[in-house]
């Protein structure tokens, strides 16, 4: 039987290295790395290898949050607590701009007072926190066979007619890409892949996967095609991670 209340310390590893990627990918792509004109030659191929290896920070974040479900009731002081602080710390921040900026736009400072719009992923997250009590009962009795099927299905649509915008996934910005990434973890635990699986596998498709990832953006830049969508389509085809030496 699976142990769902003793202290998981590779899952805090997970989430500290979720959580430098996205410090790495903010810097690389908003801080204008990746489209630097004078990235060129090894520093391209550098500079691109690094944000296909973070790229899997968010999907990593929702699969923790499916693998940590497991076995756990669902409780709505989880969305006031995340509201509370996402307020609290815009609050914060805007306090601060308006102190020491004083050509504030009254658009930014509403959206300070009321960050809807602001911070997707949190967004998201409450969005999926809202949906969890109605999956987890459908899926908590799947046999692995069927959850199998489900899940598959759900991952080739994802990585195929998924990116056509009607199917709502929005390049992986979207409550039901991060449903689909909080089955996957879930899936893990219920059926310890983990136990099963070796660590070795899960390293080796994760840097293959980037390396591949990486030959196409090089090929993209040879023949001048936009490769601004890998980060998007990077975004849902990075699902393997080095879980099994972070969550052990």
């Amino acid at each position: 039987m699976i142990n769902t209340s003793s202290r998981n310390y590779g899952i805090d590893i997970a989430r500290i290295l979720s959580m430098f990627f996205v410090v790495l990918l903010h810097n690389l792509l908003q801080g204008g790395v990746l489209h630097s004109p004078e990235l060129q030659g090894v520093n391209f191929a550098v500079a691109w290898f690094l944000e296909n290896l973070a790229i899997i920070a968010v999907n990593l974040f929702a699969m923790i949050t499916g693998f940590l479900s497991f076995g756990r009731s669902f409780h709505v002081t989880r969305i006031v607590s995340i509201i509370v602080q996402v307020l609290f710390w815009s609050w914060v921040i805007l306090a601060l701009l308006m102190l020491f900026k004083s050509n504030l736009a009254l658009k930014d400072i509403i959206i300070g007072i009321i960050p809807v719009t602001l911070y997707w992923y949190i967004n998201c997250y409450i969005g999926l926190m809202l949906l969890l009590p109605f999956c987890t009962e459908g899926i908590k009795s799947l046999s692995q066979h069927k959850f199998s099927l489900v899940l598959g299905s759900l991952l080739i649509i994802s990585v195929t007619v998924g990116f056509i915008r009607h199917f709502s996934l929005d390049d992986g910005l979207s409550v039901f890409w991060l449903l689909i990434l909080f089955f996957v973890g879930y899936y893990i635990r219920k059926f310890g892949l983990l136990e099963r699986i070796h660590s070795t596998y899960f390293i080796l498709v994760y840097f293959l996967l980037a390396m591949i990832s990486l030959l196409v953006e090089i090929l993209c830049k040879k023949y001048h095609i936009n490769y601004d969508i890998m980060i998007s389509a990077n975004c849902k085809n990075k699902l393997a991670t080095p879980w099994h030496d972070t969550v052990r």
